[in-house]
């Protein structure tokens, strides 16, 4: 089980003890945000270099927010782009 809460940002920077990036692209996308991590827990990665480079990302971590926010661009790019296109789903 997962739960992600949205809080405001002094909050969220406080927890993760760091400034954020911007949060619109992964609010914009949190549908495809979903259908990646069930992705990901299915070892169904997109079959892009990036879905290579989140299935490598991954080996020993969970799809976490931490696991998002540090790999925030590459995250980004798979729900902005790649997601429904190219995954096998």
């Amino acid at each position: 089980m997962i739960v992600w809460e949205w809080i405001d940002r002094p909050n969220a920077e406080a927890w993760f003890g760091a400034p954020l990036p911007d949060l619109g692209p992964l609010e914009l996308h949190l549908a495809e945000l979903l259908q990646l991590r069930r992705a990901a827990r299915a070892n169904q990665y997109p079959k892009t270099p990036d879905g290579a480079a989140l299935a490598d990302a991954l080996k020993d971590r969970p799809f976490s927010s931490r696991f998002v926010l540090d790999n925030y661009y590459l995250v980004c790019r798979l729900i902005a782009g790649h997601l429904d296109k190219e995954s096998d789903q």
